[in-house]
């Protein structure tokens, strides 16, 4: 990925680059076009019935080379929490000095799969991968879905987060600061119908020792969303309604 400290320049006119090749709504819309810590993408969307995970990625030019900024190892998580997920993995390539897009025409974006060939990677064209098939939910989505339920009714009631994830299980999902000024760990998980509640994870001391240690937590949380799918469906789908339960968080004792 880019540095951090040039990732916002990037960010910015990478986002106002995707924005204008889909419009906004029920089938095509952001996922994710926020940065977090740690992350696996920075940006992910969805159009019709896929989704799509996307590395930027600065390059230069030197004589007829191209000379990529990017780190081998986060592309490969890329491409393997990607294909665990049915999500497609994406490199979107910018020159570095003019912050512009190597490929112009279209929406700059290649097959990460195919990321040490660059300039002769295969082209990601999201109108020609789209279909009118229903897609299960896969893991990630589910998971990515509840820890934005909880964030919107923390939103709600007024709680300021101060930070989310969607990598690690082995870490807080949601970090937030209460009223009273203390920072509190949200650990989440979630079940789906028949089952009707997640369960709290079994090592949930040694994640709530990360939290201390990492994050500086005093208080800590788990909260459960529950899906359904909707009527007539054995599985959750991709882009269709589905049914949500969230009771509130249920505090931790520290121990």
């Amino acid at each position: 990925m880019i540095k951090e400290e040039c990732k916002r320049k990037f960010y910015n006119i990478a986002a106002l680059y995707l924005q204008e090749h889909f419009e906004q709504g029920t089938s095509r819309t952001w996922i994710r076009n926020v940065l977090t810590n740690p992350r696996f993408a920075d940006f992910i969307f969805l159009y019709e019935n896929q989704i799509y995970t996307v590395i930027l990625a600065g390059v230069k030019i030197v004589g007829k080379t191209i000379v990529p900024n990017i780190d081998r190892s986060e592309v490969e998580r890329l491409i393997h929490i990607s294909e665990a997920n049915s999500l497609i993995p994406c490199l979107m390539l910018f020159l570095e000095k003019e912050l512009s897009p190597l490929f112009p025409n279209g929406w700059n974006l290649i097959d990460a799969r195919e990321y040490l060939l660059y300039d002769r990677a295969r082209a990601i064209i999201p109108e020609e991968l789209s279909d009118d098939e229903e897609v299960e939910m896969s893991p990630w989505e589910c998971q990515d879905m509840a820890t934005l339920i909880v964030r919107q009714s923390l939103k709600k009631a007024g709680t300021e987060v101060l930070s989310y994830q969607d990598t690690s299980m082995e870490d807080a999902q949601i970090m937030i600061r209460t009223k009273e000024g203390n920072r509190g760990a949200i650990f989440v998980r979630y079940s789906i119908y028949p089952v009707q509640d997640a369960e709290v994870p079994k090592n949930i001391s040694s994640l709530m020792d990360v939290a201390r240690k990492k994050h500086k937590a005093e208080l800590f949380y788990f909260a459960s969303v529950s899906f359904a799918p909707r009527e007539g469906k054995d599985h959750l789908i991709r882009s269709q309604e589905l049914r949500v339960k969230f009771s509130g968080l249920v505090e931790l004792t520290s121990g």
